[in-house]
């Protein structure tokens, strides 16, 4: 699967990212607009170097479908959330270092926090860096 990147002005394609298994469900940009993020089915979170065109991480910590990622106002850290149950925190600052080293996965994981049977499907970070979670509570 791919994401491509477009020229709104003139309808050209300028980005052209390649390497998810399944299909893609969200992307996060973050506040700078340097790096972009990307999940969804294949479990996987591919961060992407906007001017470079490269891919800078391969997160799989995930266990099922990934359908929200969401970057903090400062761009310090990137949550993620999907049908898993959980929602992980990553540390953008190894950006740069597995960019570096040239792609060694799953590093960075700050922290993860599992819900009680609810599926996550939004993440957003308030003004004051509080993370929101939302999803269905599912009885079992």
């Amino acid at each position: 699967m791919t994401v491509r990147l477009w020229d709104i002005y003139n309808g050209q394609c300028v980005r052209l990212f390649t390497g998810h298994k399944e299909s893609i469900q969200v992307l996060a940009f973050t506040p700078d607009g340097h790096y972009l993020a990307s999940s969804g089915v294949d479990c996987s979170i591919r961060v992407w170097d906007l001017s470079l065109a490269v891919l800078v991480c391969d997160f799989k910590r995930h266990q099922s479908t990934v359908y929200s990622l969401m970057f903090s106002r400062d761009g310090t850290i990137l949550a993620s959330g999907g049908v898993d149950e959980c929602v992980m925190i990553w540390d953008t600052a190894v950006f740069e270092e597995e960019q570096k080293r040239k792609n060694a996965s799953n590093e960075g994981l700050l922290g993860r926090f599992l819900t009680k049977s609810t599926p996550i499907h939004r993440l957003h970070f308030t003004r004051k860096n509080l993370l929101l979670a939302v999803g269905p509570y599912i009885n079992q």
